[in-house]
């Protein structure tokens, strides 16, 4: 009887992939630590520019924190702008989302979330001045 039990048991195991992910979007967001991996750039509805290449080094590996107690982190990353201050807090500011999470504010600015899932952010700032509409399109990645 222990044998069937033991058998029943292990043909019963789930595949790990066809587990359906119930997480929330907060869990989503805060569950790690988000560095950039492509900003992207446009004006009034043009093609796409990744710019993200034009960045200095020491901002490329800077980190993002979201906290569950609506904080988010900026830190620098392993490598520093500023000579011997690797890993150091930059900033910090506070974010929620918009009644449907939808929308990602922080520090007051809106961030259309494109996709938000275990491994990637995407979200759109749209600033418009003098007749130019500037979008800006983030992608962030663990």
């Amino acid at each position: 009887m222990a044998l069937a039990l033991l058998a029943t048991l292990t043909s019963c195991k789930k595949d790990g992939s066809q587990e359906l992910t119930t997480k929330s979007k907060k869990e989503l967001l805060t569950a790690k630590e988000w560095i950039v991996e492509k900003v992207e750039e446009r004006e009034n509805q043009s093609a796409w520019e990744d710019v993200f290449p034009q960045f200095e080094p020491c901002l490329k590996d800077n980190r993002f924190k979201f906290k569950t107690d609506f904080t988010v982190v900026y830190n620098e990353g392993p490598v520093a702008c500023v000579p011997n201050t690797p890993n150091q807090i930059i900033e910090t500011q506070t974010w929620r989302f918009n009644a449907d999470e939808t929308i990602l504010i922080t520090g007051g600015i809106e961030n259309k979330i494109l996709q938000l899932d275990a491994d990637k952010l995407v979200a759109v700032t749209v600033e418009t001045a003098g007749g130019i509409t500037l979008e800006t399109r983030v992608t962030y990645i663990h």
